[in-house]
């Protein structure tokens, strides 16, 4: 009887434990096959930004954007009837979208559910053209001349001049290829492809620089710039300079990274990928 019942225990035992097995090989299998999702556009990418609800916005070479949720289902699409590519695209303005078209010195605000928009000049008193615009945090805007290597910001209440900085005297190369400008925790951000990213203070003052060349772009997660190089994320805190990195795992190669609460969404040229957000690990450099 002794031995039935340790039989039969045994095989209660067994039962339970194969059953937690087989629980947690579904869990797992799931967990695999909704980690990650990707969605492949016609177009070619261009532009990424995400705001603050999770909602992301792409933008297509040939000037569509298109507004997806978090979880990459498709909202709405607005185009620009005419004229030049954009090349600034931030979502991070309340409730309007910020685009900047240098071939006809103009922008756009557009309402997050990119049903209206309404354009602006950029401001007078410019005696060259600007490569690169973006607003402040007070709505003000600031804006990059390449030719005279001249950062300022203007009032877009009392259409003056606020703020202005040559950039000569800091500038340790005679070539340069800016790219990215963006203002982010009371700093400016200035990325330049042949040598790094210069950071301003909120009046201009040049602050410091993180030497990273060859970017595509960057993005921001609290007090961490993130960017990809070889299909490594690196995040850079921009206060203690610590660095930390992670190898995403996809296949095709990625340019930029956009950040949610929840997830990372990984900009490759034809395609968006939504993953869980990763845990960053110690930089190997």
């Amino acid at each position: 009887m002794l031995h039935l019942n340790q039989t039969r225990l045994s095989y209660a035992l067994l039962k339970t434990s194969f059953g937690l097995f087989i629980k947690a090989l579904i869990i797992l299998v799931w967990s695999e096959g909704f980690a990650q999702r990707t969605v492949n556009l016609q177009g070619t990418i261009s532009q990424a930004d995400v705001d603050g609800e999770g909602n992301v916005f792409i933008g297509l070479q040939n000037g569509s954007i298109i507004k997806f949720s978090e979880n990459l289902e498709r909202i709405h699409t607005w185009s620009k009837r005419k004229g030049s590519k954009s090349n600034q695209m931030e979502s991070n303005f309340g409730l309007k979208l910020f685009l900047f078209y240098p071939g006809e010195q103009e922008y756009y605000l557009i309402d997050q559910n990119l049903s209206a928009s309404r354009r602006y000049d950029l401001p007078q008193g410019l005696s060259s053209i600007v490569s690169l615009a973006t607003l402040g945090s007070d709505g003000n805007i600031w804006v990059f001349d390449p030719v005279e290597l001249r950062l300022m910001k203007f009032s877009l209440n009392f259409h003056q001049r606020e703020i202005e900085s040559q950039l000569s005297p800091i500038l340790e190369r005679k070539q340069h290829r800016f790219i990215q400008i963006k203002e982010h925790e009371n700093r400016l951000f200035l990325v330049d492809q042949l040598s790094g990213i210069l950071m301003f203070d909120n009046l201009g003052n040049f602050i410091g620089k993180i030497n990273e060349k060859n970017l595509a772009s960057v993005t921001f997660d609290h007090q961490q710039i993130l960017y990809v190089k070889n299909n490594v994320l690196y995040r850079i805190n921009f206060y203690s300079g610590e660095r930390f990195s992670q190898v995403l795992s996809v296949n095709q190669s990625i340019n930029k990274v956009l950040v949610t609460d929840a997830h990372l969404l990984l900009i490759s040229n034809h395609s968006i990928t939504l993953e869980p957000k990763l845990t960053s690990g110690k930089s190997p450099r």
